[in-house]
């Protein structure tokens, strides 16, 4: 992003998040821009402090900017001064910024709190096609590729599972030997668990998830985690979280539940996962059902029920967040 001490660089990025930690700090440590973060994030903190400090670059999860352009004190000239900016989100959401807000470029990253944070990012430099479209290029020092039938390519326009190897990946999961052999192979690739492609300049296009994994906001929401809550509800006896399209945040978690002997009551089954849960990761809503969509083996199909909310995954956010 060319990030230097002249700049004024406004984040809202959290502060538990990597995106906070790492492009945040790291970025006022390491470049020397003022850097401008306000206590809790806001539309109304960010139409205030950013023509108050005259900020010149800023970072913020997709979510924020969707509600930024649709409060209705949102004005063009609030954002004036910006002449660079990170978002993730949707290509159209990343064009909508930059029109509206006066970017000129809007840079993404693709990356993981695995790989601390960004594996490849877009340049000022790059083309609107590329910028709007992929995630950039690796950073230096790091190795991207996909893995299709067996092997490790970086082959131009071959779809498969996202591997990165090098420096910023990982040493593995805290006390989880077993998590870290399945994440990271004997070559030293990390399997991301998103499929995506390389094009022949070496972009890389986000193409779908893998993992049962949803996300709100941009936030990581293991489904399997929200489910061992709602088991712990009296009464459940069948449980599945899915992802459903939401025009602010891109997605957010939906459960479906059957009862065994007892009353169903989703608002109380809301208020066990908000009792024990952070605000992203509690249901939107809690759907009762009496039979699933099952596979010849008894597993839940989990697709068949997120199709129930229609194909989309948020206009604007989309699923990177």
């Amino acid at each position: 992003m060319k990030i230097s001490e002249d700049d004024v660089y406004f984040s809202t990025q959290p502060m538990y998040h990597v995106g906070g930690s790492v492009a945040t700090t790291l970025m006022a440590l390491g470049a020397s821009p003022t850097m401008i973060v306000p206590e809790r994030y806001s539309p109304e903190a960010v139409f205030r402090l950013i023509p108050k400090y005259g900020c010149t670059a800023r970072t913020g999860q997709a979510a924020m900017y969707a509600m930024e352009l649709a409060h209705p004190d949102y004005r063009p000239e609030i954002f004036s001064t910006l002449t660079k900016a990170w978002s993730g989100g949707t290509p159209e959401l990343r064009r909508t910024i930059s029109r509206e807000m006066g970017v000129p470029v809007m840079t993404t990253i693709y990356g993981l709190t695995e790989t601390a944070g960004t594996t490849t990012i877009n340049s000022l430099d790059d083309p609107e096609d590329v910028w709007v479209y992929s995630c950039g290029k690796v950073i230096p020092g790091v190795e991207v590729a996909v893995a299709a039938d067996g092997r490790v390519t970086t082959a131009p326009d071959v779809a498969g599972e996202i591997v990165i190897r090098g420096w910023s990946v990982m040493l593995g999961y805290f006390a989880n030997q077993a998590a870290t052999e399945e994440a990271i192979d004997a070559d030293g690739w990390f399997h991301t668990g998103d499929i995506g492609r390389l094009d022949s300049d070496g972009n890389l296009y986000f193409v779908d998830r893998i993992k049962d994994m949803i996300k709100p906001g941009g936030e990581n929401v293991s489904a399997a985690e929200v489910e061992r809550v709602i088991q712990g509800f009296p009464g459940v006896a069948e449980v599945a979280v899915v992802g459903k399209p939401d025009e602010r945040l891109g997605q957010v978690p939906v459960a479906f539940v059957q009862m065994a002997g007892a009353p169903f009551d989703a608002s109380a089954i809301i208020a066990h996962c908000a009792s024990l849960m952070a605000s992203f990761k509690v249901p939107r809503e809690v759907i009762e059902v009496t039979s699933w969509p099952m596979t010849e083996s008894g597993k839940i199909l989990k697709r068949e029920l997120a199709g129930r909310f229609g194909s989309g995954t948020g206009r604007l956010v989309g699923q990177g967040g």
